[in-house]
């Protein structure tokens, strides 16, 4: 969804494509640009290049998951690591330390805009 080497203001990543899909649709209605990943090195790879200020990740992704996503992307990109919110149909999850927020599935379209403004500006 997003051009090719321009800097993404929201990585996706999540295995069910449907998923993916609905939420790459969502936030690019929202007005932000966005690059989808269907597994964790992908999503990883496109944070590393695009730089998002935003990661929204699949808490049940095959590996790497969240936690292991999370460090590596904040130990090499430092204060320029995007803010990572997991998505999971676990909805009493509480928020892990390693990410900022959890959404839970089955989401809204105006709890994600809402995550949106609050983590991507």
């Amino acid at each position: 969804m997003d051009e090719a080497g321009a800097r993404a203001s929201v990585v996706v990543a999540d295995d069910d494509e449907f998923v993916l899909r609905a939420l790459g649709r969502i936030v690019q209605g929202a007005g932000y640009r966005v690059a989808l990943a269907c597994e964790g090195a992908e999503a990883v790879r496109m944070c590393r290049e695009l730089r998002p200020r935003l990661l929204l990740v699949d808490r049940d992704m095959p590996p790497p998951r969240y936690p292991t996503i999370a460090r590596t992307l904040r130990t090499e990109l430092g204060t320029d690591a995007p803010r990572i919110v997991v998505v999971t149909g676990n909805v009493e999850l509480s928020c892990p330390e390693e990410v900022d927020g959890v959404l839970a599935k089955p989401f809204r379209v105006a709890e994600i805009v809402l995550l949106l403004k609050r983590f991507a500006g």
